[in-house]
């Protein structure tokens, strides 16, 4: 699955903390985001997330 980078994005209300990422040995980075559910696509993992600069290795529950 294919991430989408919002080079232009605005500034959302309410993106909860999910605490820091990082692999081991690297700065840790903050973590924010919220999850979104479309009707019909709850099989669908989808939302929105923001990081400070630093490294981040994403992970697929299921590719």
């Amino acid at each position: 699955m294919k991430v989408q980078q919002i080079k232009q994005s605005i500034a959302l209300q309410g993106l909860g903390d999910w605490g820091t990422a990082g692999p081991v040995g690297t700065p840790e980075i903050r973590v924010s985001g919220m999850r979104k559910i479309i009707p019909g696509s709850e099989g669908i993992d989808e939302g929105i997330f923001e990081c400070t600069p630093g490294t981040y290795r994403r992970s697929v529950g299921q590719a």
